[in-house]
């Protein structure tokens, strides 16, 4: 926990009251022992700004802190800090874009196939083709536009 100061309450004119707080957070949750700040600070109030309201046992606002991890993009304007940089994303780590994947043309139809076949532009008369000869001529045709392609 880093302070700002001595019952140090207002930063670049922004004076801060309990009005600011968003809510309770007590020494030991940041990982300050029982007896941080000699015991003094009971309890803290988070703002906005990720700045903390340090209370006393009265409830009195007797200094303000922050921890590196705290500071919103606002606090650190507030203590005229520069903004964190946001992180780019690691090119290796990104998933692959899902590629359209082709139908498994043994499960489809009848009538799905003869529609694949006539997208694939297959010749003949398709409505009286064999189930047998239509997926035979369909993944002929997918294997000729694969070797097209150079994905053989």
């Amino acid at each position: 926990m880093i302070l700002l100061g001595f019952k140090k309450l207002t930063i670049n004119g922004k004076v801060f009251t309990m009005a600011d707080s968003d809510g309770t957070v007590y020494p030991k949750n940041l990982g300050l022992a029982d007896n941080w700040h000699g015991g003094y600070v009971t309890e803290m109030r988070k703002t906005k700004y990720g700045i903390y309201l340090c209370l006393n046992r009265k409830g009195e606002i007797v200094n303000l802190g922050y921890t590196e991890g705290s500071l919103t993009d606002e606090g650190r304007k507030l203590l005229s800090m520069e903004p964190l940089p946001k992180p780019e994303p690691i090119p290796e780590l990104l998933p692959e874009p899902e590629k359209e994947q082709e139908p498994d043309i043994t499960q489809l139809e009848r009538k799905e196939l003869i529609a694949l076949a006539k997208k694939l532009e297959i010749e003949g008369k398709l409505a009286t083709m064999k189930t047998v000869d239509l997926i035979a001529a369909i993944q002929e045709k997918r294997d000729e536009h694969a070797a097209a392609q150079g994905k053989d």
